[in-house]
């Protein structure tokens, strides 16, 4: 074997070592083996699958900085999206009342009992039970509902 052969044959197992290393998630040693044997476009490929992976596990920062770093102005796009998206404030209906951070804001029972608008009471009543019956509302707010339906 020459000496460029030789060469060629290490770069070969450098190769398959850092594709080895690439399926394992050891993202760093891979991108320095192919930057070692001059292959940008793989240590770029890497790099991304790096940031993706960042973006996974919610490290939008280092992601970002990783998708500038290759020039992928996209995926610092989409990873900054992310990241506020995770920041900004929720709105979650649970059942009776909306949890908006510290407020909660309790639904009219009334208003809840007056679906159908100008429905018959017995009307109400069944769509009231159907209610309870779906796990919609539970046995307080049943009884509350059924008092303000029938007047009392």
């Amino acid at each position: 074997m020459n000496k460029r052969e030789i060469k060629d044959t290490i770069i070969e197992i450098k190769e398959e070592l850092a594709n080895e290393l690439e399926k394992l998630q050891r993202y760093n040693e891979a991108i320095d083996i192919y930057e070692e044997i001059n292959m940008p476009e793989k240590a770029v490929r890497v790099k991304k699958l790096k940031a993706d992976d960042k973006v996974k596990h919610l490290d939008y920062d280092k992601a970002i900085e990783i998708y500038e770093s290759i020039g992928d102005k996209e995926g610092a796009a989409k990873a900054r999206k992310q990241k506020a998206n995770l920041a900004a404030p929720k709105t979650e209906i649970h059942g009776n009342y909306v949890d908006d951070r510290d407020t909660i804001v309790k639904d009219s029972v009334l208003n809840r009992s007056n679906v159908g608008g100008s429905t018959s009471k017995m009307q109400e009543l069944e769509k009231l039970t159907e209610m309870k019956k779906e796990g919609l509302i539970d046995d307080d707010e049943y009884k509350q509902m059924k008092k303000e339906i029938l007047g009392k």
